[in-house]
């Protein structure tokens, strides 16, 4: 029987590379309101949940379908850029609808965090606002690559192209790399997506 949670679509790729054998440790990056990491867990992984907002964590735990013959979500409060666990920590990870609100700098940092903390050979799952293909629905350009797409300027977007995806993830294997377009109503602010599979080098 399916679980009953509905996460990102590469999400369930993700769940098919970990496999049916025994549990994964599984880092969800930005577990937002926690379906993903919700459906990893119901699929028998062990998954740890970060998030710098104590609001969406809180919605984390509040969520019933989060306990169960799979166990729990563990959640912890962290920045990307910082991630509280020792090297090497996790079997896989994933970081999907994050990265494209952060800076440059941010993302550069929060990528080499992610690859401390992952075995070698563990599985990544990046998943991102896409340049090729973008559709911006009320948005507009401020710089290349950048949408502000909320009326007071407050929330801008990052797009990220073919060629930056690849320096993101440098330090990883291809698994592979698909460009999606969501359908209507997308999960996101844009309906063009990257989802990167790789293994930590």
């Amino acid at each position: 029987m399916a679980p009953p949670f509905h996460p990102d679509p590469f999400v369930l790729h993700l769940a098919d590379l970990l496999g049916h054998g025994p549990a994964q440790r599984v880092l969800d990056c930005g577990v937002g309101t926690g379906r993903n990491a919700a459906y990893l867990a119901a699929c028998g992984h062990r998954v740890t949940g970060v998030d710098q907002a104590a609001t969406m964590l809180a919605r984390v735990d509040r969520r019933p379908s989060m306990t169960g013959a799979a166990g729990r979500v563990e959640v912890v409060q962290a920045r990307l850029e910082t991630l509280p666990f020792p090297a090497g920590a996790f079997d896989a990870l994933l970081c999907t609808h994050v990265l494209e609100t952060m800076r440059n700098g941010a993302i550069a940092q929060a990528l080499e965090e992610m690859r401390r903390v992952l075995r070698p050979g563990g599985l990544l799952l990046v998943g991102t606002a896409a340049r090729e293909g973008a559709n911006p629905r009320g948005g507009r350009e401020v710089e290349p690559g950048t949408f502000v797409f909320d009326r007071q300027g407050r929330v801008t977007v990052h797009l990220a192209d073919r060629e930056e995806l690849a320096r993101w993830t440098s330090g990883f294997a291809t698994v592979a790399r698909y460009l999606l377009m969501l359908e209507e109503p997308p999960s996101a602010p844009f309906c063009a997506q990257w989802a990167f599979f790789g293994r930590r080098r």
